[in-house]
């Protein structure tokens, strides 16, 4: 192919160390931020639309657990389930939280299959046959491939980790019972007593008040500046305290 001019004045103009360094992260950028044809660029437009009627389905989706006592059909966020697994004393109640948080796989699968198959479509446009779309993201991000990322990193760190995940599963259903590992108690088992002494004395009322004298210690000032924070968990509300 004929020599790109932008590359031509570029070589020519013999950057410094510097400006080279500068130059080939902007080509880096453009490189994995743009699509090599025409049918790449169309597929990504079409997954964009599938992956926003996505959000928007599990938007509305009906999220909550049926309340082991009454039967009847509680709405909670996934934030609140979260908080019930952790914090009730109920096990039944965790129970139903968890069924309650796993309910979304069901709910999205179908279309998230879908999305998985052109993304993986897309991917074999961008990096060639047998490019997965993980496999294209991780190579964009991190300048890896699947060998680099599971060989030398994931690999040695999951068995490098997996003795003490065992003994701190084994002591646990040894100091709590064999339920104490079951999803929906784990957290319950290892943070319910502690959370529950430590309320009186860090009370969720007091928690901006502690934040802002935090930042005071630190020596970090608001000063002349405007936050607004919204701290309740309400329906269709994204899980973040800021906006």
């Amino acid at each position: 192919p004929p020599a790109d001019p932008a590359l031509a004045a570029l070589a020519a103009a013999q950057p410094s160390p510097a400006q080279a360094a500068t130059l080939a992260t902007l080509e880096r950028a453009f490189a994995v931020n743009q699509l090599p044809t025409p049918q790449a660029a169309a597929l990504r437009e079409e997954l964009n639309g599938l992956e926003a009627d996505l959000q928007a389905d599990r938007n509305a989706m009906a999220l909550g657990y049926t309340h082991p006592a009454t039967g009847a059909f509680v709405e909670a966020s996934g934030v609140q389930l979260r908080n019930l697994m952790r914090a009730s004393p109920d096990e039944a109640l965790r129970r139903a939280a968890y069924d309650g948080l796993r309910s979304v796989g069901p709910a999205v699968l179908p279309a998230f299959c879908q999305i998985v198959k052109k993304r993986n479509a897309l991917a074999r446009q961008v990096g060639g046959p047998g490019c997965s779309f993980y496999e294209m993201k991780l190579r964009a991000s991190e300048g890896m491939g699947l060998e680099g990322l599971f060989s030398s990193l994931l690999g040695p760190l999951e068995a490098g980790t997996r003795p003490t995940r065992d003994a701190a599963l084994a002591a646990l259903a040894a100091a709590k019972g064999q339920d104490a590992v079951k999803p929906w108690n784990r957290g319950w088992a290892m943070a319910g007593d502690s959370e529950a002494a430590l309320d009186p004395y860090f009370p969720f009322a007091g928690a901006v008040s502690a934040w802002a004298r935090t930042f005071a210690a630190l020596g970090i000032s608001y000063a002349r500046s405007l936050m607004r924070l919204d701290l309740l968990d309400r329906k269709n509300k994204y899980s973040n305290g800021f906006w």
